[in-house]
């Protein structure tokens, strides 16, 4: 039998390298079909196989790049496989110090992390009374036998990864332990490479040739050979990590799991209509990088309720063009492809220029008084619009939203119009309220059959409620529908109660300009009109409670997409109370456990939010919260005071971020902020 696995193993394990070779030439990095499904089983073999070894020496290292679902492997495939042994996760992403590593180990081992408080304080008291030191031996209190240890985020520590290795080494020779590491190869050699670079590119400069001095990689090559700490790594490194395997993504099963999370049914169904465009495009941008995605998907949703409420005629040709390109754009942004200042270079000429010749467009630029050349849209239109690129489906407010994260809806609109020429966003209704007297008999009644329809099953727009049955009020007074009024309002109310219970956005502005020239209004109409804002604070409420569970979330899985969500002043959360509807233990819980650079990360996205001087006018109900968290966070900070002997930088960070919660809550204190 154990002849046999050894067997299946090195088998499984040339597999894997080649398929590792095989995509090499391979932009997508892509599996289909029954490929894709081989390829998993095989993978999972190899660690279960690994796992199963009753005397192993030896780690088994995932790698790839960051963003692409290695987390979410380990979380949703290889810990429901591993049957025989308790899977043990820590992530090492900020880790300042080795010596904490067991210690994060025992406390999710143990699923005791409310005692951490408690083992302290035990800790400081047996110390203060009996003035022994105490360490707690908490890597002898794990049987390793137990479990499965994965490390993931290797390459994100904040200390030397030699010790790391070292460490993990030790577990794994003397204790034991069965060690899965997840990481991205290229960068853990960066990291080596980056360590005091300056000094090492100088000394390896000085061993090259001229025509060597140069070259990017003949200089690495160079500075690898001659450093003993990057020695020492490699060593360290082929000694533990028995196996070294490819991790290639599932991205159509992830990205449908990314649409999954999404509330919002609409904007799932179009979302789902539309997967392999969105997979193409991400396999076009050849990033790999799965967080790009779920953020450009996130921010799009502003981009496609915009398009259902203001084009609604063309919203599917216009929703999927739109997406495309915003994809297109984040990719290449966020990549730094694009910078903002190449964005501010692009003039209303633009598109003419990129048709001159360097020589040609340098001129210009020259005229114009324009320092800087912008770089040339023609790459990343022909990457991603490869047939249609000379038509320049380019969208600046697109550009504008992924730099600035503000949508200007008036600019979009403007961007479209030209594309449009034929006013199709007119639906059926906005035609109706705007020139049903001049229609025909036959035009009127097709018109009203079909209005009557929509707004029972609660497929007009909601905005247009009030408008359409002021004017079907009117004309059912005046017996040119025939239908009573008591059969109009039912009909309205029944495709209110189905909006009611979508999870869609609320109306911020309802078509109901026509009240000012009015000045009585029916008993029936004032009853619609309750009921309209009735369902609107529905929605109101239904959305502010999906704002806050996604922001909830965000905050314990991804605290740089919290921070992006919260920091801005103008996006779709930006005035919405958030501290008073989020729970303050989990922001509280979030502050003492995080890592220094999320704290600072935090801390900035709270400069970023109440950045402004009229804070008080849109934040003051948030005083009490913010209060309740600036005391919470003065007992951390004093909890680090009381501390001795400890080197870290968590108590500095912790006390800036204090220092700015209170400032904040200090200035909405002010009953003037100027």
């Amino acid at each position: 039998m154990i002849c046999s696995l050894k067997t299946i193993f090195i088998a499984c394990g040339n597999y894997l390298m080649g398929m590792r070779e095989k995509l090499a030439n391979n932009k997508a990095d892509l599996l289909y079909g029954n490929e894709r499904a081989v390829y998993m089983q095989e993978l999972v073999s190899v660690i279960l196989d690994y796992i199963a070894r009753e005397r192993t020496s030896y780690a088994i290292f995932i790698n790839g790049k960051w963003g692409t679902g290695k987390t979410y492997f380990w979380n949703n495939v290889l810990k429901v496989a591993i049957t025989d042994k308790e899977p043990l996760y820590i992530s090492l992403n900020g880790l300042s110090n080795v010596e904490s590593i067991p210690e994060k180990l025992f406390y999710v081992a143990h699923n005791v992390n409310s005692a951490k408080d408690l083992v302290k304080v035990i800790k400081t008291v047996i110390e203060k009374y009996t003035g022994f030191s105490i360490k707690i031996p908490y890597d002898r209190l794990i049987d390793y036998s137990k479990y499965v240890v994965c490390f993931d985020d290797l390459e994100r520590v904040n200390v030397d990864i030699k010790e790391v290795f070292g460490y993990i080494s030790s577990i794994v020779e003397s204790r034991g332990a069965k060690v899965i590491i997840i990481g991205y190869d290229e960068e853990l050699e960066n990291h080596m490479i980056s360590h005091n670079i300056e000094a090492k590119i100088a000394a390896a400069t000085h061993t090259l040739k001229s025509n060597e001095k140069f070259d990017k990689e003949i200089l690495t090559a160079r500075m690898k050979e001659l450093f003993d700490d990057y020695s020492v790594f490699k060593r360290i490194k082929e000694k533990l990590i028995g196996k070294t395997i490819e991790f290639i993504p599932e991205y159509k099963q992830i990205i449908e799991n990314i649409i999954r999370d999404y509330r919002d049914k609409k904007y799932a169904d179009f979302l789902n209509d539309n997967i392999d465009l969105i997979l193409d495009t991400f396999v076009t941008s050849e990033t790999q990088n799965l967080r790009i995605l779920r953020y450009s998907l996130d921010d799009f949703r502003q981009v496609f309720s915009h398009i259902e409420a203001d084009h609604c005629s063309i919203q599917v040709e216009l929703s999927k063009k739109i997406l495309v390109f915003h994809l297109a754009s984040a990719f290449e942004i966020m990549t730094g492809k694009y910078t903002k200042q190449d964005f501010k270079s692009y003039t209303s000429n633009s598109y003419y220029l990129l048709q001159l010749s360097d020589e040609e467009e340098a001129t210009m630029l020259k005229e114009n008084g324009q320092k800087i050349k912008p770089k040339s849209l023609v790459p990343f239109l022909q990457k991603y619009f490869p047939a249609t690129y000379n038509q320049y489906p380019f969208f600046p407010s697109i550009w504008r939203m992924i730099f600035e994260g503000n949508f200007n809806t008036n600019e979009f609109n403007n961007e479209v119009a030209p594309l449009y020429p034929i006013q199709k966003d007119q639906d059926i209704v906005s035609i109706f309220v705007d020139s049903y007297w001049e229609m025909t008999d036959e035009k009127f009644s097709e018109s009203v059959t079909t209005i009557l329809a929509m707004i029972e099953k609660g497929n007009a727009s909601f905005s247009c409620y009030l408008r359409v049955f002021y004017i079907f009020e009117s004309l059912v007074s005046s017996n040119s529908i025939p239908i009573s009024v008591d059969e109009l309002k039912n009909k309205f109310k029944i495709g209110l109660d189905l909006i009611a219970l979508r999870d869609e956005p609320p109306v911020q502005n309802f078509d109901n300009n026509f009240e000012l020239f009015e000045s009585k209004f029916s008993g029936d109409y004032k009853e619609i009109k309750s009921y309209v804002y009735a369902v609107n604070e529905t929605l109101e409420r239904k959305a502010v409670q999906t704002t806050v569970s996604e922001l909830a979330d965000l905050l314990s899985t991804d605290v740089e997409a919290f921070c992006r969500r919260i920091s801005s002043s103008k996006g779709e959360d930006s005035r919405l109370k958030i501290f008073n509807h989020i729970n303050l233990d989990k922001v509280i819980s979030f502050i003492r456990n995080a890592p220094s650079g999320e704290l600072i990360e935090f801390r900035n996205a709270l400069g970023n939010r109440y950045g402004f001087t009229n804070i008080r006018d849109y934040y003051f109900e948030e005083l009490p919260s913010l209060r309740a968290m600036e005391d919470a966070v003065r007992l951390i900070a004093k909890e680090y005071d009381d501390q001795q002997g400890v080197i870290s930088h968590r108590p500095h960070a912790t006390k800036v971020l204090l220092k700015t919660i209170k400032s904040i809550a200090d200035r909405l204190e002010q009953k003037s902020d100027c």
